[in-house]
């Protein structure tokens, strides 16, 4: 796919990494989607429920440790705008720079900047205020 859209590059960094990051997130959320439909098809075919290895018990329970952990987060990154989210997700999971960022959704460096400092604000005020919530609340339920 690369070499294909080559002729469309344009050296915006001293690294095609930023340009090929844009590439490989488009396909993979295709693929994504292309592979959750194959999956609805095939769970509503077979009526069955996948089995796991005893290798993979492990990680089983590692994941729903996980995902009972990470509600808070979920709940505030669905609240970001799409944009903010895309920034947020190429510097935080992919480790790309802010700059290398905007090269690979194709916007300016300035407006990276700016989606990640109010994507990042957003997050933090949510757990913040998720946070204080909750402790209140556990301590009603520890008074009653």
């Amino acid at each position: 796919m690369a070499l294909q859209a080559s002729h469309r590059y344009v050296a915006e960094t001293d690294t095609a990494l930023p340009w090929l990051f844009g590439i490989s997130r488009r396909l993979l959320a295709k693929q994504r989607r292309k592979y959750a439909g194959n999956r609805r098809l095939e769970v509503k075919a077979s009526n069955a429920f996948p089995a796991f290895t005893a290798a993979e018990d492990d990680e089983v329970a590692s994941a729903i440790d996980a995902a009972r952990q990470a509600p808070l987060l979920e709940e505030a990154l669905a609240r970001l705008t799409r944009s903010e989210r895309e920034v947020l997700e190429l510097v935080a999971y992919d480790g790309l720079t802010p700059s290398e960022a905007a090269v690979a959704l194709d916007i300016t460096p300035n407006a990276a900047r700016l989606r990640l400092s109010r994507a990042r604000r957003a997050v933090r005020n949510h757990l913040d205020a998720t946070t204080v919530v909750g402790a209140a609340a556990e301590d009603a339920e520890y008074a009653l």
